[in-house]
């Protein structure tokens, strides 16, 4: 934004302009609370830049802190990443778009692939993708019983 500082003589009076805006941003003052209105807006700013910052920061940390589950270890050791946990599903997904859903609705768990269609396509399991998701069944309490 550029600005520039006008000074009325008669009155000794100072007031800033924008050009962005095309008119002035303040009104007519004396030239240290002319001075104090810059400042004031420029702590705003940064203070703004540093809550963004912080709050990243924080996302960040969180991510660390997330107690993983065994069987949430063990996907990310296949290289999936916990996409979605909430009361409906849970969802982990890889860079390639696979992924494995816990529908805890149905009491159902599918594997597949994203594309850039919007289309599922089902993918064959490995063995050690079996077993993360049979550890997350455990975790989960889905039961034979709870299935019939």
């Amino acid at each position: 934004m550029a600005r520039e500082l006008h000074h009325r003589k008669k009155d000794n009076k100072y007031a800033l302009w924008s050009s962005v805006v095309d008119g002035y941003i303040t009104e007519w003052d004396t030239k240290e609370n002319i001075r104090q209105f810059w400042i004031n807006e420029k702590i705003k700013n940064i203070a703004e830049q540093i809550d963004e910052w912080m709050e990243d920061i924080d996302k960040e940390v969180w991510k660390e802190l997330i107690i993983l589950s065994k069987a949430d270890e063990m996907f990310e050791e296949l290289g999936y990443k916990k996409n979605i946990d909430n009361e409906y599903k849970i969802e982990f997904i890889m860079p390639n778009d696979y992924y494995i859903k816990f529908n805890k609705n149905f009491i159902s768990i599918e594997k597949g692939q994203y594309t850039e269609e919007n289309m599922y396509l089902a993918r064959p399991l490995i063995m050690a993708e079996l077993q993360a998701i049979n550890e997350k069944v455990k975790e989960l309490g889905w039961e034979w019983a709870k299935m019939k």
